[in-house]
Parts: structure tokens; sequence; C-alpha cells
């Protein structure tokens, strides 16, 4: 047995020996939050086993019972935050396509941004939006496949709503409209505060209705640009 495997193994054990805390969704729930925050700040390489335990105030053989492995970590964040994002945005376009036979473009734009928007609010929500960016942008990032699996689900869910509230507009249009629209909520999630001090106070990203409403406007207006056009 390699010397990695003894000490997985090892750790392991030490689980097994230990009583696990009685409130155990919690307990999984502050590991997840610790990582998130850690590899949104520190990236997945630069951040340890030991480093989420700490943040947690756990043992690190407890990180190790709850998740094997740390890429499995890694994986479960997307998949928990994405899960919530999705289930909220596909009950609202839901509701979108029962209501009218063409869904409205601002409506849509709106189910689309106000839940990434509101999570800002949450804890973690400026770290998951950190955390999106850094992945898009890792050139591992294709072959983990974890963009593909957690948020391409919705997002052809929501590109087909989108397509049916802009009929007169080419799909190609369509597809570049999303992927500006989904830069610019990872910017405007992330919350970096240069809005705030180029515009000298006039633009504050902290008030969530403000923010939905400008881009809504912004990318609706756009939208209805190029048809005209």
């Amino acid at each position: 047995m390699s010397e990695m495997r003894k000490k997985k193994s090892g750790l392991k054990v030490m689980v097994r020996r230990q009583r696990l805390p009685a409130k155990s969704r919690d307990t999984r729930g502050a590991i997840l939050r610790s990582a998130e925050e850690l590899f949104a700040n520190q990236g997945l390489h630069g951040t340890s086993i030991r480093d989420i335990a700490v943040a947690a105030g756990v043992p690190p053989a407890l990180v190790l019972y709850y998740f094997q492995t740390k890429d499995e970590l890694y994986q479960e964040i997307f998949r928990w935050r994405s899960k919530t994002l999705g289930d909220l945005r596909e009950e609202r376009l839901a509701a979108l396509v029962r209501s009218s036979a063409k869904p409205d473009l601002r409506q849509v734009l709106d189910a689309m941004v106000r839940p990434l928007i509101e999570l800002r609010n949450e804890p973690g929500g400026v770290a998951y939006a950190r955390l999106i960016a850094r992945e898009v942008s890792d050139p591992s990032e294709a072959s983990r496949g974890i963009i593909s699996k957690t948020l391409d689900p919705i997002a052809r869910r929501f590109l087909q709503v989108l397509v049916e509230a802009a009929p007169d507009l080419p799909e190609a249009k369509v597809h570049w409209a999303y992927h500006f629209l989904i830069a610019s909520l990872i910017w405007i999630m992330a919350n970096t505060g240069r809005i705030r001090r180029l515009s000298k106070g006039r633009c504050n990203v902290a008030d969530p209705e403000t923010v939905i409403r400008e881009t809504v406007e912004f990318f609706a207006s756009g939208i209805e640009g190029l048809h005209r056009r």
C-alpha cells in the first residue's frame, strides 16, 4: 500500500473511532461553506484539506468522512449551489410559460437575473460568484466538466424560453446575448466595488432591486435594439 493510501486509510479509521456530531447536517454545511470561501480566494490547488478543516472548525478526518477527496468536495459545492439556483429559475420560467403563449422578454430576463443577485445576500453568495469565475477561466474546466454538468442544463432551458421571447431574432444573437449576460452577472456578483468607485457612489451594487432593474433593462433594450437593425 502506498504512503498516500495508508494516510487516507488512517484518516478513515480515525473517523470511525470518533463520535460524529449530533448535527451532522450542520457540520457538512459548515465544511461546504468554508471550502467555498477558501476555493474562491485561493483556488482548488491552493487550498488543502487541512485549510478547510481549520476554517470549518473540524478535524481533517471529518472532512474526508463527508467528502472522500478534495475534488469531490469542490464538485459538491457546484452541485449544491446550482440545484438551489436551478430550481428557483425553473420555477420562474415554468410560471412564465404557463401564463403566456409568448413569454415577456423582461420577465424572462428577471427570472434569470433575480435568483443570482438575491443569492449574493446569502452566506457565501459572493464567494460562489468568484468560484464560478475561477472555474470557467481554468484550463482544466473542460476535463472536470463541472460547468457542463451543473449549470448547462438550466442554461439550455433559459435559452429555449429566451428564443421564444425574441422570435424575430436569429438564435445566434440570442446565444450572444446570454453569453454577455452571464459575464455581467458574474462580475456584478463578485462585487469588487469598482462601479461604486468609478461612479463616485452614484451606482451601488449593494441594492439588489436596483441591480436587477438596471441589468434587465440594459439587456432587454439591447435585444430589442437588435430587432430594429
